[in-house]
């Protein structure tokens, strides 16, 4: 039996719709992998084993690690070759220090880039195609088989772009005739469409984290040229909640345009049966320290002490908006003050149905909620919070923690029935 519908259906479709989102963390996209393999495994439970990710879900979007997950998903991976691929590239990627760190990368960018290019054409050479085409793998390209989203940070405009494969996107085609008429009024017709950007570039733009990997430069036009970054150093380090925007913002007045399309080119309708949001994280912890020895540190290290909590409080900020509209059969815990937000709620009838699921990077978390085999010593769980620790040990130890807490906390209950595909779908 196969479940595999067309990027049209899967965009344009009538049914409910669902959304996978990954968050970004370097090496520790292990962890997001473990989860996605008991997502899978229940998924299969249900439709069967012949079942991908890219046949459940409607919109798979990440940022940096996540952003790779999310392209190799929406190409058509299992999960289990996601896993074999990471534990093989990681290595090659974070191995070859620059001896001029602070003023040049950690490491070097162009081992990060031969990585992606093999995984590329290690895939276009399974699907039948030239091993060497990998720039010819585009957002446009058939190969990508449901909606694909990927945040990244163009440094030298300070915009955080999120680009997608929908062809209703408003810069999708210059010569598109549903934004014609808008690119002609602001003179935005001489770029080149993002339908022929290629992957293997964007998704090292979403990736290339400051300080560990140099930006990545993407021709905009003719006579520009912009400079990306890592999608975590904008507020969508968790690009759930931009997801959600841009899936569902819709046109409620006609002057926006007459074809009533929104810039996204989505205009999905909401509803806690019409909408599901998945959201996986790569472990999070608080950044914690005794504030004496804050007090003595020299302006430009409280600066930095200030800064590195930013992305964890971006990434809490949209799960607490997120729940506070939605439907959540489980919700995340979020603080001592909020909880786990249950019976609070800024709406009448929740928007969606949502799920986070984050594994704390804190020994009393992992020891309560995976057990005590999961305790590790300081030392030991300092490493595991790194983005760039390629040593096998690391690698094993990042799998299991997201392997258990896909165990733990992921079951049928996270997918209702509502959203099973033999309800929008005829299968083949």
């Amino acid at each position: 039996m196969s479940w595999q519908r067309t990027l049209d259906e899967h965009l344009f479709g009538a049914g409910p719709k669902r959304i996978l989102s990954l968050d970004g963390g370097g090496v520790r996209g292990l962890i997001t992998l473990g989860m996605l393999k008991k997502v899978e495994a229940v998924l299969e439970a249900r439709h069967g084993p012949d079942l991908r990710l890219c046949d459940y879900f409607d919109l798979i979007g990440g940022t940096s690690t996540g952003a790779l997950i999310a392209a190799l998903l929406a190409l058509g991976h299992k999960v289990d070759q996601i896993i074999s691929l990471y534990r093989d590239m990681i290595p090659n990627i974070f191995y070859r220090r620059s001896l001029l760190q602070g003023i040049s990368a950690k490491f070097d960018s162009s081992a990060f880039a031969s990585a992606i290019d093999k995984v590329i054409g290690d895939f276009l050479e399974r699907s039948g195609r030239d091993r060497h085409d990998v720039g010819g793998l585009r957002m446009n390209s058939p190969l990508i088989l449901t909606g694909l989203a990927i945040v990244a940070k163009r440094i030298d405009t300070g915009s955080v772009w999120v680009l997608t494969n929908n062809p209703r996107a408003k810069y999708w085609d210059a010569n598109s005739q549903l934004w014609r008429k808008h690119l002609v009024e602001t003179k935005s017709t001489e770029f080149f469409p993002n339908s022929d950007y290629e992957l293997r570039t964007i998704v090292r733009a979403s990736a290339s984290a400051p300080f560990y990997l140099d930006g990545v430069e993407l021709r905009i036009s003719k006579d520009e040229v912009g400079h990306f970054l890592d999608g975590a150093v904008s507020p969508f380090n968790n690009p759930c909640q931009e997801l959600f925007l841009m899936t569902t913002l819709r046109v409620v007045d006609g002057a926006w345009n007459e074809e009533k399309v929104s810039p996204y080119g989505f205009g999905w309708p909401t509803g806690a049966d019409n909408l599901l949001l998945l959201s996986l994280g790569c472990g999070s912890w608080r950044h914690r320290i005794v504030s004496r020895a804050f007090a003595r540190k020299y302006a430009i290290s409280k600066a930095f002490v200030a800064l590195t909590g930013i992305i964890d409080d971006t990434s809490t900020h949209s799960t607490i908006w997120m729940q506070a509209i939605s439907k959540c059969p489980r919700p995340y815990y979020i603080n001592t003050n909020l909880l786990g937000m249950e019976g609070l709620s800024i709406v009448e009838q929740p928007l969606l149905t949502f799920r986070r699921i984050n594994p704390r990077l804190e020994n009393d978390w992992l020891e309560r909620e995976l057990g005590t085999a999961f305790r590790y010593s300081a030392r030991v769980l300092a490493r595991t919070r790194e983005l760039d620790r390629s040593d096998r040990r690391n690698l094993d130890r990042l799998l299991d923690i997201g392997l258990a807490t896909g165990e733990k906390l992921i079951s049928s209950d996270d997918f209702p029935a509502v959203f099973d595909l033999q309800r929008n779908l005829v299968a083949a």
